[in-house]
């Protein structure tokens, strides 16, 4: 009889898992932190990062994915997709487990890290611990709610939980909530976003990873000395839109407007008011579409974030309202753009080189 699906698929994994880690130990770079990662929090999202020879973060996002909607979009419907928190399993129990039988370590002169546990907790082994010391001997990835586990390296999880050891990263993550262990060896994490931003020159400050679970931010004005040409800024978002060009002056026809990437039925499928938006601007489309007015329209309905000067992306849109003292983020985005501060670009995304986010102090705050 041939192995099951989600067997394959195990094996599929760690093998493509394997072969990522003796490249990163080729080139002397294993889980080396980078500068910060990552794209929109929300079904605002215009289209999934694409991970590779990218630099992304965890963020938490204000609309978590059920659990029942995560399981159907990451194909676990055939398996134990239930957590595991509060449960305990028997030393049997847990080494009869199909994913516990079919874990290979990642390296052959390891130990074997499930006769550890059965050694370390005995008959009534914690399944969610039990999960996670797994998962941290061969880590296999997070599933989040916009990209599957292989997207997210344990380099992600050790950077937002501020310190270098998984197991610890993980166990923080845990208890905070932001991950929960499966009944199918799977880590899952709703309320959790990988955002893509800009690579950043050396000498550029920018807030820390961990910063984004427990901090505030604020726009504020960059020093001249500090503010970058557009076109370095531009460059460093080595995304997936590509076009960067800026839309002031542009006039889209009706044409050209529907064939824009990132308004595609699928872009727009996932959010009514994005496609609503999208429809109003079309019927109001007769001597032609001002693309800058367009791309604030539809940022306003489904906010992709701004690319800030000190190359990050700010996304909490109460910032730019409190920011700008405006009544909402249409009218916010409005006052920037007249005032020079904010570019609209044809791939739907917005710019502002002479503005930084920054962490609102206590001093700031009082």
């Amino acid at each position: 009889m041939g192995k099951s699906n989600s067997h394959q698929r195990r094996t599929d994994k760690t093998a493509r898992r394997k072969r990522r880690l003796a490249q990163r130990n080729k080139t002397g770079d294993r889980f080396t932190p980078g500068p910060v990662p990552l794209q929109p929090p929300t079904p605002a999202t215009f289209s999934t990062p694409r991970v590779r020879g990218a630099i992304h973060r965890l963020i938490p996002t204000d609309e978590p994915m059920p659990l029942e909607q995560m399981a159907r979009r990451y194909d676990f419907a055939h398996q134990d997709h239930s957590p595991v928190n509060g449960v305990t399993w028997t030393a049997e129990e847990f080494l009869n487990l199909e994913w516990v039988r079919d874990d290979t370590s990642m390296f052959d002169d390891e130990p074997d890290k499930r006769d550890e546990i059965v050694a370390r907790y005995g008959e009534k082994i914690p399944a969610d611990l039990a999960v996670l010391d797994m998962r941290a001997h061969h880590f296999i990835g997070v599933y989040t709610c916009n990209v599957s586990d292989e997207s997210i390296d344990a380099v992600h999880i050790t950077d937002v939980a501020d310190t270098a050891d998984l197991r610890e990263a993980l166990g923080i993550l845990h208890r905070d909530g932001w991950i929960i262990p499966m009944a199918n060896g799977e880590l899952v994490a709703p309320q959790l976003f990988l955002q893509q931003i800009p690579s950043a020159p050396p000498h550029v400050t920018r807030c820390a990873r961990a910063s984004h679970f427990y901090c505030r931010f604020q726009l504020v004005p960059l020093q001249d000395h500090k503010v970058p040409a557009v076109a370095e800024l531009m460059k460093a978002c080595n995304w997936e839109r590509e076009d960067f060009t800026v839309t002031t002056g542009h006039v889209w026809t009706p044409d050209e407007f529907r064939a824009l990437p990132w308004l595609q039925p699928r872009d727009l499928a996932s959010n009514d008011q994005l496609a609503a938006e999208y429809q109003r601007i079309l019927q109001r489309s007769e001597d032609g579409i001002p693309a800058d007015e367009a791309v604030l329209d539809l940022a306003a309905s489904a906010f992709p974030g701004i690319v800030v000067g000190n190359f990050d992306l700010l996304m909490p849109e109460e910032v730019v309202v409190e920011f700008t003292h405006a009544q909402d983020l249409r009218q916010a985005l409005g006052l920037l753009h007249r005032d020079g501060l904010l570019l609209p670009l044809a791939n739907g995304m917005l710019a502002a080189p002479t503005l930084a986010k920054t962490l609102v102090t206590s001093t700031a705050a009082a």
